[in-house]
């Protein structure tokens, strides 16, 4: 995918990177789900990024996969949280504290749940690192995984998008934003 140019050291700027993009979107999303609901934010948010996820499992630089990736999760974290954070306070407005607490621990758990999907997925054989030598002589070693693992890994990224993409629609059906408005 990436080629053997590319160490550990290469993506420790991901998740920083997702987590200042969420940020910047979190107001964002919260300001389009007050506005339009949280279903349309959710739907914009999941679908353009599992898109860009998807896009970025062919690219072959590392600095445009990592660009593209953390972009992509970074937007579609932040559109993704304040969707269900509005849902939820909408449902129960006195209890934001606990609504807050019940979807950021089921992320959590998602990201729980995907390190075993993650493993499954691109090393079925539960293959060990191997310690290697990060450039020939600099005296710095790293745990790589071996050619047939790190193969697997665009693969097992379309697979992720495709499970994700269920998940994404199932919530977009049953989102639900209460309105105090009586309907006629």
């Amino acid at each position: 995918m990436l080629g053997k140019d590319v160490d550990m050291q290469d993506f420790y700027i991901v998740q920083p990177l997702i987590v200042l993009i969420a940020t910047l979107f979190f107001p964002i999303g919260m300001s389009l789900a007050t506005t339009y609901g949280s279903k349309p934010v959710l739907a914009l948010g999941g679908i353009s990024s599992l898109t860009m996820v998807f896009l970025a499992s062919y690219l072959k630089s590392p600095t445009w996969f990592i660009t593209i990736y953390s972009m992509s999760f970074g937007f579609g974290k932040g559109l993704l949280y304040s969707s269900a954070l509005a849902a939820g306070w909408s449902h129960l407005p006195g209890r934001k504290g606990v609504v807050s607490g019940i979807i950021v621990s089921g992320f959590g758990f998602g990201g729980f749940f995907f390190g075993i999907i993650t493993n499954k997925l691109c090393n079925p054989d539960n293959v060990h690192v191997e310690l290697m030598e990060t450039s020939p002589g600099s005296g710095k070693f790293e745990n790589f995984f071996p050619d047939e693992v790190a193969e697997r890994v665009p693969e097992m990224i379309r697979q992720l998008v495709f499970i994700w993409a269920l998940l994404l629609a199932f919530g977009i059906v049953t989102i639900t934003t209460f309105s105090s408005k009586k309907k006629e």
